[in-house]
């Protein structure tokens, strides 16, 4: 567990979690803030001892700070607000979300900079901040995270994203909720045994016991408007206020990125993270494809980059390396 949480206000009145986790023996100037992906919570980047990149992190000398956003884990909603009540999409968390976190951890470390690291769309959120160049900024990891508008879903993944635009409307929620749209779409075969067929991480790079709780534990509902934007800019549809607009901009990052694709991830597919990756224009820029071809022992999917059987023998030390280096 993190030994402390502390909570950041939005200008909405959100209050976000940051878990933070103190090096025992510091060895690095700037901490690490860790942001989770769409649909999900803390717990993929911090599941238990083992499959923990914050504790490993941690471990190495870094101070950590891992961000719960809007809607996820123990966020908590505006006073008198209920969250099923509440719309946001992309741009609230970029624009609100992410700006009082990094405030926040400043104040509280008292350091000048920050290395950014996200999974799925929190790596997505974090090139979006960078192409603003902030000052504070010293480096970018971005896990699993695609470059939208060069995602290319197979069938089953496109059926369920536009399966989950229909739903919502037609049943007057604006949120989907993701857990009970898996099985109506036909995905679930064995939660414990398959966490959606497959499609959210390589069951063969899992443990059961690890599958079953992030079944159970890690999983978050999605607002509607995230998710149809999302659906509308893979697409390709130009939309007023298109929050990936950000992606015309990504030769603007200047900091060291470090990009991790898994060789059979069905959600952010590895030729839609390599597109991001070629988009960046920044001195250093590193791309690594987790799987067999590539040496691992296993191939990795999506959720797996980081709570794989595998993921702290092999894409931890590479993650970690890289901060290293950079800091």
């Amino acid at each position: 567990m993190s030994s402390e949480v502390l909570y950041v206000a939005t200008e909405d009145g959100w209050q976000l979690p940051l878990h933070i986790y103190e090096a025992q023996k510091p060895r690095f100037k700037h901490p690490v803030v860790m942001v989770h992906g769409l649909g999900a919570n803390r717990l993929n980047l911090d599941l238990d001892a083992r499959l923990s990149i914050a504790r490993a992190a941690r471990d190495r000398g870094f101070s950590v700070y891992l961000l719960e956003l809007r809607g996820a884990g123990l966020s908590r909603p505006p006073e008198g607000k209920q969250v099923g009540d509440l719309e946001w999409g992309f741009g609230e968390h970029r624009e609100m979300d992410l700006p009082v976190a990094v405030a926040k951890v400043l104040e509280h470390s008292h350091a000048r900079g920050l290395h950014a690291f996200g999974h799925s769309m929190g790596g997505m959120l974090w090139c979006a901040y960078a192409t603003g160049r902030p000052p504070e900024l010293r480096s970018v990891s971005a896990v699993g995270s695609p470059l939208v508008s060069a995602l290319r879903l197979n069938a089953r993944e496109r059926h369920l994203l536009n399966f989950a635009t229909r739903f919502a409307p037609a049943n007057a929620l604006r949120h989907v909720p993701i857990k009970p749209l898996l099985f109506a779409a036909g995905t679930f075969i064995s939660v414990s045994s398959k966490l959606a067929d497959g499609m959210l991480l390589n069951a063969e790079n899992c443990d059961e016991e690890v599958m079953a709780r992030m079944a159970k534990e890690a999983i978050n509902d999605v607002p509607l408007k995230l998710l149809t934007e999302f659906a509308a800019h893979s697409r390709g549809e130009v939309r007023d206020g298109d929050p990936f607009v950000f992606e015309k901009d990504l030769d603007k990052v200047e900091v060291p990125v470090n990009v991790v694709s898994g060789s059979v991830d069905r959600v952010a597919p590895k030729d839609a993270v390599l597109a991001l990756a070629q988009r960046l224009k920044s001195r250093d820029v590193r791309y690594r494809e987790m799987g067999k071809a590539s040496g691992d022992r296993a191939d990795y999917g999506h959720g797996d980059l980081l709570v794989g059987r595998n993921a702290p023998e092999e894409v931890f030390p590479l993650l970690l390396d890289f901060l290293e280096t950079v800091d």
